[in-house]
């Protein structure tokens, strides 16, 4: 019965991903998760990935003695909502699919100036498959080693699909836990953004202050374009690039919090980011749910 079920809600989500691509969504911003190297076999796992900004930096424009308006492309959203569904396939691999929905800024061309600073429905925004692999678990203080591959497949075809590739290191030593995700973002095919190189990065350190909570520290940045990748449009030669980075405590509370079987567990992580320049919203919270079974 339970195989049943869990068969079930994945088919469920891979359909309503499908059936979901017909829409069409804003500008991508990345998802607030350390990928680390557990991989639990045959475990499904249900996730929710979830962020609200506010303080955003106004948008900047210039205007021309036509009096037309141009706008820079900063990534910003008010709200981000990503589900997902995770499996454990052998004792160094795991893989994911998941759909991410968000409430973008306007962008449409016929919009006033006064409105374009506002916000406007949810949408679908991007597909997403996703693969790590492990080579070396981290084993007592020893360093582990894996990486991170993604896809991403925007739903509004004027915007690019991108590839993720990321080293993941990760280990423990004593109390304390680490995480590093450098990585490099490789954005291709849309009409509207350009086939740039990205670098991004995330950084996790916890501690255990019981079996079921953690406290620490996270970090995470994007350098908009590495040197002279891809072709740049009028507004980043206008306006420049857009670095966005953020750094924040978060606290994870699972296990004895919450158990319900003996094969179940829910986590339950929040987080708030400081923004640390111009480009990044001011405050960025985060909260996550994972549910195991």
């Amino acid at each position: 019965m339970l195989r049943n079920i869990k068969y079930f809600g994945f088919h469920l989500l891979l359909k309503s991903t499908i059936l979901s691509s017909l829409a069409c969504a804003g500008p991508a911003i990345n998802q607030f998760e350390v990928k680390d190297l557990d991989v639990d076999i045959g475990t499904w796992e249900f996730q929710s990935q979830n962020a609200h900004m506010w303080k955003i930096p106004k948008r900047k424009y210039s205007q021309s003695e036509s009096g037309k308006f141009e706008y820079d492309d900063n990534s910003i959203a008010k709200q981000r909502h990503a589900f997902e569904m995770e499996l454990g396939v052998n004792e160094k691999l795991r893989t994911r699919i998941g759909i991410e929905y968000e409430k973008p800024r306007l962008d449409d061309d016929d919009l006033s100036h006064a409105r374009r600073d506002s916000f406007g429905d949810f949408e679908l925004e991007e597909l997403a498959m996703e693969v790590v692999y492990v080579f070396i678990p981290p084993r007592g203080e020893l360093m582990g080693l894996g990486v991170l591959m993604e896809f991403q497949y925007a739903i509004n075809h004027a915007e690019s699909d991108s590839f993720v590739l990321s080293p993941i290191l990760a280990g423990n030593k004593g109390s304390w836990s680490y995480v590093v995700n450098p990585g490099l973002v490789q954005h291709f095919g849309g009409t509207e953004e350009d086939n740039r190189l990205d670098l991004v990065y995330s950084f996790q350190l916890l501690r255990n202050i019981t079996s079921s909570v953690e406290l620490g520290l996270e970090a995470y940045g994007v350098v908009d374009r590495i040197g002279s990748t891809g072709k740049r449009h009028e507004s980043s030669l206008t306006f420049g690039d857009h670095d966005q980075h953020r750094i924040g405590p978060v606290v994870y509370i699972s296990n004895g919090f919450f158990k319900y079987e003996n094969q179940s567990n829910l986590t339950i992580g929040l987080g708030l980011f400081e923004g640390l320049n111009a480009s990044t919203p001011n405050r960025t919270l985060k909260w996550s749910l994972e549910y195991e079974f």
